[in-house]
This record gives structure tokens, sequence and C-alpha cells, in this order.
């Protein structure tokens, strides 16, 4: 998996992805929402506006 440019592409609505969080400098895992273009924790809280993350990775498929 590579990192993508939010601004090259968004991810899917109600996609997990890891983001590259600008402010901080770190990685996390959040949400993307595309009805207000904004990213979400696991508690569906929101937590930062699409400006705050340069680049994104989608998660890998799940084996079990």
């Amino acid at each position: 998996m590579e990192w993508i440019s939010f601004f090259d592409q968004k991810p899917d609505d109600g996609q997990r992805c890891l983001v590259c969080y600008k402010p901080s400098n770190i990685v996390m895992l959040l949400t993307y929402k595309f009805y207000d273009i904004s990213w979400y924790d696991d508690d569906d809280y929101h937590f930062c506006d699409f400006t705050d993350v340069d680049y994104w990775c989608p998660l890998p498929p799940y084996k079990k």
C-alpha cells in the first residue's frame, strides 16, 4: 500500500484509513466522511477537517 495525496484522490465515504495528521505530525486511524469532508475517530467524533490531512493510505484487506 502506498500513501495517497488527499488533494489527488479522496477516500470513499465511510472508509477507515491511516492518515498523516499534519498538526501533530503523527499517523492515525480515522474514518473519512464525504458529507462534511471531515475525518472522524472510532467513536464517530469529529476529529479534524480535510485540511489537517495531507496523505492517507487504505487499510489492507482483513484475512482470517
